[in-house]
């Protein structure tokens, strides 16, 4: 994952970088585990079919760096943040269990034409996690090819990275 920062992903929106470090990881041991030949071009095949495969992998190192954080006495630290088109929810360090929730809203991202943010659910996944653990928003920086996608300037981008304020 901090290869793939190094890149220009920012592990929530774009993970093409980590998803081809992934390729060059996982291709040795396909053939190492006397996998078929078929077996491990469909594997590859698979994973190279979608640049935004590796966010499996990012949301659950996230969620495992973000819970190694929990359980401290006192502390206000966000372990985790969950939405499901009804609520957005945190977690925080020195409260157990508990979800703090406020209604969640909706994303006014991109839309096909004729659709705005009145047209849209509300916010709704678990990839927020990746943002818990300083991807997303945090590193958006780092990641100028997805800029336009957002309609981010750098400017916006290091802005809001530097004001630790998640981009939407």
């Amino acid at each position: 994952m901090s290869q793939a920062l190094n890149r220009g992903d920012e592990i929530h929106n774009r993970n093409v970088a980590a998803t081809a470090f992934f390729i060059k990881r996982i291709a040795p041991a396909l053939i190492e585990a006397e996998a078929t030949c078929a077996a491990a071009a469909a594997t590859l095949g698979f994973i190279a079919g979608n640049d935004h495969l590796f966010l499996n992998l990012s949301m659950a190192a996230c969620k495992a760096m973000c819970d190694a954080a929990a359980g401290a006495a006192g502390s206000s630290l966000i372990t985790a943040m969950a939405r499901n088109g009804v609520n957005f929810g945190v977690r925080r360090s020195g409260t157990g269990d508990a979800w703090f929730e406020a209604p969640a809203n909706s994303v006014d991202g991109l839309h096909f034409p004729g659709y705005s943010i009145a047209d849209t659910a509300p916010d709704r996944g678990d990839s927020a996690i990746t943002e818990n653990a300083g991807g997303g928003g945090f590193a958006m920086a780092a990641a100028p090819a997805i800029f336009n996608f957002g309609g981010v300037t750098s400017t916006d981008a290091i802005h809001h990275s530097r004001a630790c304020a998640p981009l939407h």
